[in-house]
């Protein structure tokens, strides 16, 4: 992680970024033709009362809309991304990766959602830079694994989803973001391993995936079969791949995300 020296180039980024964004457009046609028609009229006072006209006109059939739009747009009932809490967890010391390097026993198969210490593998298998950015971007709304599982539903709002590097998920989690019909999963390798949820110790528990009890893919899901995209980090010939209701990336753009507008353009403007 190299943020130390990157705040000016985001600050860039991130303003390249929202000057390619689709934002709600709206056409002042009418109320500019309706502007021009008072400067034809003879009488002062008539024109006074067509120019009082045509700015309630412009107020409430266009400001207000755009207004309601750009509202509507910016509380983000479009796009929401899903944080993946439970597979920054997974990678913390003493964690999942402990257990499978045979560091401990199966006490290392629960893990609070709330580490003692943060390192730059958890950062990094969170998507920690991509969640900066869309903070930055003011584009979308965050919800965390440990809320799209206690109310599958708050997906269902959203006309797109962004899934991270969500390795790591419950049953019904991953029900929830299956079933949707506009996902975007711009890490590749999601979905991959079940764990259950203790909302009351706030922890998580591997049941099924990853080597665990002889199984890899935990959900025999497609996109999560090959797992070879997961180590193309650079990214250099990045595309979207079909998936079954959506479109995966086939690169891992933890750190092309950083400086890449057109990457960041095409996923928010991008309509699968």
């Amino acid at each position: 992680m190299h943020h130390h020296h990157l705040s000016q180039e985001k600050f860039f980024l991130v303003n390249k970024v929202k000057a390619g964004i689709n934002w709600p457009q709206v056409q002042f046609s009418d109320a500019v033709d309706a502007l021009t028609s008072m400067k034809k009229k003879k009488s002062f006072h008539l024109g006074l009362v067509v120019g009082c006209c045509a700015l309630v006109i412009i107020i409430f059939f266009f400001i207000l809309p755009l207004s309601s739009s750009l509202s509507s747009y910016r509380s983000h009932r479009l796009l929401v991304v899903i944080r993946p809490t439970f597979t920054f967890a997974a990678y913390q010391p003493h964690g999942f990766y402990d257990y499978y390097r045979g560091n401990c026993k199966t006490r290392c198969l629960t893990v609070p959602l709330s580490p003692r210490e943060r390192t730059s593998v958890m950062d990094y298998a969170g998507s920690n830079n991509a969640l900066e950015m869309i903070k930055s971007l003011e584009t979308s709304d965050v919800v965390t694994d440990e809320q799209v599982t206690k109310n599958p539903s708050i997906l269902a709002s959203y006309q797109k989803v962004i899934v991270l590097h969500n390795e790591y998920v419950t049953q019904a989690e991953f029900d929830a973001i299956t079933r949707h019909p506009d996902v975007l999963y711009l890490y590749p390798n999601a979905l991959y391993a079940l764990v259950s949820y203790n909302p009351v110790s706030n922890t998580i528990t591997l049941q099924k995936g990853h080597g665990y009890k002889g199984v890899n893919d935990a959900f025999n899901w497609p996109p999560s079969r090959s797992t070879k995209d997961e180590y193309n980090t650079s990214c250099k010939n990045w595309q979207f791949e079909k998936a079954v209701n959506g479109i995966v990336l086939n690169c891992y753009p933890e750190f092309d995300i950083l400086h890449d507008a057109k990457l960041w353009i095409a996923i928010i403007n991008r309509k699968v």
